[in-house]
């Protein structure tokens, strides 16, 4: 997470800072050159193929609900358990920083108008840092999940997972930590839910995801 925190403040020195009063779409560039340019030297360094990742917790099955022919048990691992109650300590202690520290304080004045809070005493370039750095060190915590979940660790393992990300924090609302959450999980839901239409489709069941995926964009 240290390495990982500091990548990422390197990345916003030399990527990002530049780019502040740049079009919109000129940091959006940048994130995914950057993208490339680290999944490049990661294949280098660790070549293309594969790692094993030691499991951190054990990935026996667990059987939530009785099963039958029609409808097989739901089952869940004691490493999906803690990933989800870990995405949800996390989240919930970035509200609070965000909210309730002197560092979130800050961060909102940037986020609202770096100039402004320029003369109120905040120091952009070291809030934006600071920021960064946050995002990197939980970054690093999601992919040691995600590795332990999948067995293995390979250079392309987080592009995939990025995306989704975004499109979570544009559905929930870019600068809303609450809504980013509820938006991943709904992506989540939908892609499960896609999955298994496609195995087996179902018009009435078709219909209920309809309106589960419609519902809360008209809230």
């Amino acid at each position: 997470m240290v390495v990982c925190a500091l990548l990422a403040m390197a990345v916003e020195r030399f990527a990002y800072r530049r780019l502040r009063n740049a079009p919109r779409l000129a940091p959006l560039i940048s994130g995914i050159g950057v993208s490339v340019l680290l999944q490049t030297v990661a294949m280098i360094i660790w070549t293309r193929n594969p790692l094993m990742f030691q499991q951190i917790l054990p990935m026996e099955p667990i059987a939530v609900t009785h099963g039958s022919a029609a409808h097989p048990p739901a089952i869940v691992t004691v490493t999906g358990i803690v990933t989800v109650a870990l995405a949800f300590a996390v989240m919930l202690g970035l509200w609070l920083l965000v909210e309730f520290t002197r560092l979130g304080r800050g961060m909102r004045a940037v986020a609202e108008n770096p100039r402004i809070a320029t003369l109120m005493g905040v120091n952009p370039n070291a809030i934006i840092t600071l920021t960064f750095a946050i995002g990197g060190a939980f970054a690093a915590l999601a992919g040691v999940m995600m590795a332990s979940n999948y067995g293995s660790a390979s250079f392309s393992m987080g592009f995939l997972p990025g995306i989704k990300a975004f499109t979570a924090a544009v559905l929930g609302g870019i600068g809303n930590i609450r809504g980013a959450m509820l938006g991943g999980l709904l992506l989540g839901d939908h892609r499960i839910a896609g999955r298994r239409l496609s195995r087996r489709p179902d018009p009435r069941r078709l219909r209920q995801q309809t309106i589960r995926i419609s519902s809360p964009l008209w809230c």
